[in-house]
């Protein structure tokens, strides 16, 4: 996936619950790009995980 330069440059702190994450500037534009309408739920049907189900084991 090919994203604008401008959208990427700079990156802002957002707040997600008890944590700041660094996101590009661009966020929005970006969503927007890869998702169109990331607000809106799909429909019941399509609401199925895309991502596989590989499990993460993180060491010290």
């Amino acid at each position: 996936m090919t994203l604008k330069k401008e959208w990427c440059e700079e990156t802002v702190d957002l707040e997600f619950e008890d944590t700041k994450l660094m996101a590009p500037k661009g966020w929005h534009e970006v969503l927007t790009w890869i998702y169109g309408d990331y607000k809106k739920l799909p429909p019941k049907e399509n609401q199925v995980p895309s991502h596989s189900s590989t499990e993460i084991q993180i060491y010290e």
